[in-house]
């Protein structure tokens, strides 16, 4: 599992020519599909282009690289139908987490995604930095039901521990 911020700036490599294309620059992911859409690179050539990956040509989103199949992989973003409406959706980050009950869990930091099958499966929340370095951020499961808008993201059902959100509320 790779969180989006591990994803972002990595160079990316392919495979059939061992070059370097690019660094990535986004992650494109749906909400409402709940998956990876594709990688948005910055193309290293004498003009700077931004091309996009689908996730059916990433080979692997390593530690240090992301291996691609080749350089025929890239696309352009107007090209993939999903793009424009996942970039409109994205907004996760520094949003606050509420509970169905109305109680300030965190804000939601980062995105976490499976980078086999390009699920997004989790959200990594935080309770303010000195919250952070005393407990640690917190991870939840992606809930199967949540209200999102441009600063909120609030939890109808879904979360599986209990005691999490307990956890996530002493947070603060």
């Amino acid at each position: 599992m790779k969180r989006i911020k591990d994803i972002l700036n990595l160079p990316v490599i392919a495979l059939d020519t061992g070059q370097k294309i690019g660094s990535v620059i986004d992650v494109i992911y749906s909400v409402s599909q709940r998956r990876l859409i594709g990688l948005l690179i910055e193309k290293v050539a004498l003009i700077n282009s931004k091309l996009v990956i689908t996730p059916e040509n990433i080979i692997n989103i390593g530690n240090d690289t992301v291996t691609i199949t080749s350089n025929n992989a890239l696309y352009k973003p107007s090209s993939i139908p999903d793009v424009y409406q996942a970039m409109a959706e994205q907004g996760f980050n520094n949003q606050r987490l509420i509970s169905r009950a109305g109680d300030e869990l965190g804000i939601i930091d980062d995105l976490v995604i499976d980078e086999n099958s390009g699920i997004l499966v989790a959200l990594d929340i935080s309770g303010g930095i000195i919250s952070d370095l005393i407990y640690g951020r917190k991870r939840i499961e992606l809930p199967n039901s949540f209200s999102l808008s441009k600063s909120n993201c609030i939890l109808q059902k879904g979360v599986k521990d209990e005691s999490l959100l307990n956890d996530l509320s002493d947070m603060w």
